[in-house]
């Protein structure tokens, strides 16, 4: 992949992909060889800014005809800017016509949007080389690495609102493979006459909001505009941006050439470079109050060009222990300081211990502030701007504890109670002796800390910026809102609409602010741990005119819309992990927002009552439902036949197995089946004996047939016996049954005769197994014969005719001898 534009000699250029040891060949050869161009480096559009932002921008511009010369004073530069044109005459710039020698402003065809850049990129680094040329000449120090324009393709907000892709110039340290936001040092926009010049003046504030956001170490950033033969030079800071006047590159070269010297012949302070960091060994390290602490990360970072770029770093002290060190541009006129108010809070549990404060100083000894680049204004323009701009100085605090960004709460209990655990420092400080008001409830105002005498993180105030002293005293104190005003999207709707001095901010704004950030993090993230929703922009979602500074809508979803729509509202709004805090929501807004008819305000312990609750609810785990039992399969009672001698008779027992076996046994039992188990006796003298109790045995289905009727007896009627409750009485059993009743009777001569069996067929039995045939034993002999002895006394009877027919078995007899 190539790019081609015009060179110095009006040739167009190739820029192949050069290898990596070819670049840096061509950096140890730097100056006398020129640099090898980079491929065209795409730079994504990180922010989608929008443009009522950018709108913002504008409104906090000023004009400073000659701010390249505050920028870039004589005295900082080893050769100074006027002797380096001449030294260019008749080789870039032709003193006598008044002109630079660049084919790029004298093509002989019109120029696409890229070649126009490609020349300009090739244009501006062999000013850069020749000054760097002139330096080795004069044996001047150049100690820095080579700095190298490069192209890159940029999505830029414009000022309809739109994203556009165009290309651009970045400038960077020399010998990058790729170019990222955190690498550029200058942004430059081309466009082709001066009319477009607002346009490239757009571009240029979308640049800097993405440098300023990735760049902790950034105090300010510029950019350059160039329209044809015009430019004009852009300064951005937290404070809004300041405009140079439109010179003409051609009459004013020394203009010109002092601002490209100064972008890449000077140390990186001068371009807005911290010069309180150093890097050593591949580490950062950042001095505060002459003590130098080790960056180990930054842990939040205020990515708002107005505003007071906030930052949050996690360092290293040289005992091991670490440090929260925080920067911020501070109102000059602040008294109390955020550290006077640190150090009154620092028995507050919650709030941490000051180590340190400090104002940040320039290398002229003079404080870091906004209003440098601005002070030459004067008269009229002078006072119309100090209306508009508050004067800012950059100072740094270290505090003395650890801790982690709120978004990256492990739970949502977790998250609550690190809120809770806040309200309840924010009550301690208000209502203490102390009297100090937070007033920028955010998600970085708070911070999850980890004592060690507690077993889990704890919230941590770790800004007070824009606390104050109470006014007033008891419940009712409050601070004036025209000096101390929170975060925009976080504020109460009452200081919303009315962001004059004559509104008091209260305790309750404070409390409201805790609503609107429980809002922003449940419609933000999907999950713990800084898990953001994907494809999801709060700007445009419900929550919109918390951020476009729709002040009525706002005030209209917080204090007048029905309760059911506003659920519906944070149906829309809210990520579905966060669903069961939408009753917490709720329920704090109608404490805070819709109770007119509350004797009092709503004070801290209201709001921790209701935190309280939906904590607990959320820490209970839900009932689950019961699962439906089981369809329970009854353990089958297995009857074991014992054998009993009871008065001479013989009767049938039946015991049940032990608990243990039966409940093992239904384990193991399948489901049923068409046949039924049934336990089966065999007889101890039978070959098919086991010594162990019988096992269910699984029978085939029954085959139907017909019974034969019962033969007719001949002597004597055998009485049935009661049939078995729950088993049919098997073969072997029936036999014993026969020759007990044999036993009692009378002898005859029909010893030879066929037992019957007359026990009628049980309704729905199942069928009887089959069993090869055994012979019936003999009777037994009369002599072996032992009758009972009320048998006996009635055989031996006198009165007893020996004709009598048999005796009939009545009902309790054959109870007695019949199981």
């Amino acid at each position: 992949m190539g790019n081609t534009s015009k060179g110095c000699d009006g040739d167009f250029y190739a820029s192949p992909l050069a290898s990596a040891e070819y670049r840096v060949a061509s950096l140890q050869n730097y100056p006398q060889t020129s640099l090898t161009p980079l491929p065209i480096q795409p730079l994504p559009d990180l922010l989608a800014l929008r443009a009522n932002e950018l709108e913002e921008i504008k409104r906090h511009t000023i004009d400073v005809k000659r701010v390249h010369a505050t920028l870039f004073p004589d005295d900082r530069f080893p050769l100074k800017p006027r002797a380096m044109v001449r030294a260019l005459d008749r080789n870039l710039y032709d003193l006598k016509a008044r002109r630079w020698l660049s084919a790029q402003f004298y093509p002989p065809t019109p120029l696409s949007s890229l070649e126009r850049v490609s020349a300009t990129a090739a244009f501006l680094n062999e000013i850069t080389r020749c000054c760097w040329l002139a330096y080795a000449a004069l044996r001047l120090p150049s100690s820095f690495t080579p700095r190298q324009w490069t192209v890159a393709e940029t999505s830029r907000t414009s000022a309809t609102g739109d994203v556009d892709s165009h290309y651009s110039l970045v400038l960077a340290d020399a010998g990058l493979r790729t170019l990222r936001w955190q690498d550029v040092l200058c942004d430059v926009e081309i466009v082709a006459d001066a009319s477009e010049l607002p346009e490239a003046l757009q571009r240029l504030s979308s640049g800097a909001a993405h440098v300023l956001a990735t760049q902790d170490d950034r105090i300010f950033h510029l950019g350059l505009a160039l329209a044809g033969d015009k430019y004009q030079l852009a300064y951005f800071d937290c404070a809004g941006r300041v405009l140079s006047a439109v010179y003409d590159m051609h009459e004013y070269p020394m203009y010109f050439l002092r601002i490209l010297m100064g972008l890449t012949m000077l140390d990186k302070s001068s371009i807005g470079k911290d010069p309180s960091f150093v890097s050593r060994g591949g580490q950062r390290f950042l001095t505060v109050a002459n003590r130098e602490y080790e960056v180990i990360e930054t842990l939040a970072i205020d990515k708002r060009v107005i505003g007071h770029g906030t930052v949050y770093w996690r360092c290293r002290r040289e005992n091991g222990n670490d440090v929260i060190v925080k920067s911020a541009w501070a109102n000059v006129h602040q008294s109390p300081t955020e550290g006077d108010l640190f150090r009154a809070a620092c028995s507050c549990r919650g709030t941490p211990e000051l180590v340190c404060e400090e104002r940040v100083f320039r290398s002229d000894g003079k404080p870091w502030s906004t209003m440098w680049i601005r002070d030459t204004l004067s008269g009229q323009d002078r006072l119309r701007f100090i209306r508009r701009i508050r004067p800012l100085e950059l100072r740094r605090l270290v505090l003395d504890s650890t801790g982690r960004p709120l978004k990256e709460f492990a739970s949502k209990d977790e998250l609550l109670l690190v809120l809770k655990d806040t309200i309840r420092t924010h009550e301690t400080m208000f209502r203490s002796g102390r009297r100090i008001l937070q007033c920028n409830i955010s998600d970085t105002s708070i911070m999850l800390h980890q004592p060690s005498s507690s077993p889990r993180r704890r919230g941590l105030f770790v800004d007070l910026s824009r606390a104050a002293w109470v006014s007033g005293y008891g419940p009712d104190g409050f601070v004036s809102v025209g000096s101390r005003t929170d975060c925009l999207p976080f504020q109460a709707c009452h200081l919303t609409r009315q962001p004059d001095s004559t509104t008091h901010h209260l305790p309750q704004h404070d409390l409201e602010s805790y609503i609107h950030l429980l809002m922003y993090i449940c419609a933000s993230y999907s999950g713990p741990s800084n898990t953001p929703r994907k494809n999801f922009d709060i700007r445009d979602s419900p929550m919109a005119p918390w951020y476009n500074s729709d002040s009525e809508e706002k005030c209209r979803i917080m204090t007048t819309l029905p309760d059911v729509e506003f659920r519906g509202f944070l149906d829309d709004l809210f990520d579905p992990y966060f669903d069961d805090l939408k009753g917490l929501v709720c329920e704090l807004r109608t404490l805070l927002l819709r109770r007119c008819d509350r004797g009092r305000p709503p004070d801290h312990e209201d709001v921790l009552e209701v935190f309280d609750r939906h904590i607990a609810a959320l820490q209970t785990p839900p009932l689950q439902p019961e699962p439906a039992p089981a369809p329970r399969q009854r353990a089958l009672e297995i009857p074991m036949a014992v054998e009993t001698r009871r008065k001479g008779f013989v009767k049938r027992k039946l015991a049940c197995a032990p608990l243990a076996e039966r409940a093992a046994l239904a384990a193991a039992t399948p489901p049923p089946a068409p046949a039924m188990p049934i336990a089966t006796l065999a007889s101890p003298t039978s070959p098919t004996a086991a010594p162990t109790a019988p096992s269910p045995v699984a029978l085939p289905p029954a085959v139907a047939r017909p019974s034969p009727p019962p033969p007719q007896s001949t002597s004597r009627t055998i009485p049935s016996p009661r049939p078995c409750p729950s088993r049919p009485m098997t073969r072997a059993m029936k036999r014993r049954l026969a020759e007990s009743r044999r036993a009692v009777s009378p002898p005859s001569d029909d010893s030879d005769r066929t037992l019957v069996d007359t026990t009628p067929e049980r309704k729905g039995s199942l069928p009887e197994s089959p069993s090869p045939k055994r012979k019936l034993s003999p009777s037994p002999s009369s002599e072996d014969r032992r009758p009972s002895p009320r048998r006996s006394k009635r055989l031996a009877s006198p009165d007893a005719p020996s004709d009598e027919p048999p005796l009939q078995a009545t009902r309790a007899s054959k109870r007695r001898k019949v199981a």
